[in-house]
């Protein structure tokens, strides 16, 4: 079996689109020929799912660029089907092709899939309880390896995009939900959401993540 080479946690969709900006699929394919192959971890609200005989194609949005990032399964339709357009997926995947308009990757492998809100909002859709996300039980949550930050910007604003009405008490169930083999630390979830009410709606809601104070 092939060596996997992930990308560094530095690496996300956003800081890839930003570098294929203003080329040509031609220019793409041979300045950018050192991701192909390699494996990066994506998050993302899902926009739309297709079937080709044994493969699912699964298109989401990151809520940080206009990219549509396409994630090849293979023979993991009946985990896929129950996911709804706005749910929030987390998977792995072998990059094969970055172009114009988003990432194409390959071989992917499902990590999880977090309940979501309807890409069409409704005015009388209030977003899940807490209840509903179903953080699998971990007896030392501290024991788990820290969530990067790049991870956690991602789910960030994916959240925003699912929940725009959603709490900070939703925010923490819902970063815990979507990496249950890290620890993310409840102080880290509620840095990223300064100015919003506990249990009321946030207003002027920037979908854009914030690159104040990064240091990467």
């Amino acid at each position: 079996m092939n060596e996997r080479i992930f990308l560094g946690d530095h690496e996300t969709i956003e800081t890839i689109m930003a570098k294929r900006q203003g080329l040509t699929d031609l220019q793409a394919n041979r300045m950018m020929s050192g991701y192909q192959g390699k494996w990066m971890q994506v998050i993302g609200v899902i926009a739309n799912m297709t079937e080709n005989r044994e493969s699912v194609a699964v298109s989401i949005f990151d809520g940080v660029t206009t990219a549509i990032t396409t994630l090849w399964f293979e023979g993991q339709a009946d985990k896929l089907e129950l996911a709804n357009q706005g749910d929030i997926l987390v998977a792995n995947g072998k990059i094969a092709q970055i172009r114009l308009l988003g990432i194409n990757l390959e071989n992917c492998e499902l990590i999880k899939i977090a309940p979501g809100a309807p890409l069409i909002a409704k005015t009388d859709v209030k977003p899940p309880s807490s209840e509903q996300l179903e953080i699998p039980a971990h007896r030392d949550e501290r024991a788990k390896p820290p969530i990067s930050d790049a991870a956690l910007k991602a789910w960030h604003s994916a959240f925003l995009l699912a929940y725009p009405a959603g709490s900070k008490s939703l925010a923490e169930k819902s970063a815990q939900s979507a990496f249950p083999e890290h620890h993310v630390a409840r102080e880290r979830v509620r840095e990223l959401f300064p100015d919003a009410a506990r249990g009321r709606p946030r207003k002027n809601i920037d979908l854009r993540i914030s690159r104040e104070n990064d240091g990467d």
